[in-house]
């Protein structure tokens, strides 16, 4: 069987224009809209008790914690709680690594999710739900929301 690989075009800098479909374009920060599935909605990360009796209310005020190293507490410098999110920036090419802040045998520690359960409570689904998946925002003159304020949204 023979293969051929297909590759999309990357933009170095931000479009002056609606780039075409396939394009990929990073925006130079680091943001993520966690929606949690409460059974009957989707919801923001932060306005829900998840399935593992996590209260989310209580992550990390400013949402995921990205850093290239286990953070040790949280954007406000309390101390981390179950249910707290990482993601590990130091490994780009399998980005992003996600973990989740349990108690494993007494113990708290970052688990990591698994990216391919895409059908448990346990599991992640990778898609444009909010960010700018409305269909009307532009991409170059429109504002990209942060992930402080989709956290509760």
């Amino acid at each position: 069987m023979c293969g051929k690989t297909l590759s999309r075009p990357k933009i170095n800098s931000a479009p002056s224009a609606n780039p075409t479909d396939g394009t990929h374009w990073y925006h130079g920060g680091f943001e993520a809209d966690i929606m949690i599935h409460d059974g009957t909605t989707w919801k923001g990360y932060q306005n829900v008790t998840d399935t593992r009796g996590f209260a989310l209310a209580s992550t990390s005020p400013d949402g995921v914690i990205y850093s290239t190293t286990a953070p040790t507490e949280q954007s406000d410098e309390s101390a981390l709680v179950n249910g707290d999110l990482w993601i590990d920036t130091s490994d780009l090419e399998n980005y992003p690594a996600l973990y989740r802040r349990e108690t494993v045998d007494g113990e708290q520690k970052w688990i990591a999710i698994d990216k391919t359960d895409n059908t448990t409570e346990n599991g992640i689904i990778f898609a444009d739900a909010r960010f700018m998946g409305d269909g009307t925002t532009d991409i170059v003159t429109g504002t990209i929301p942060t992930t402080k304020t989709l956290l509760t949204s």
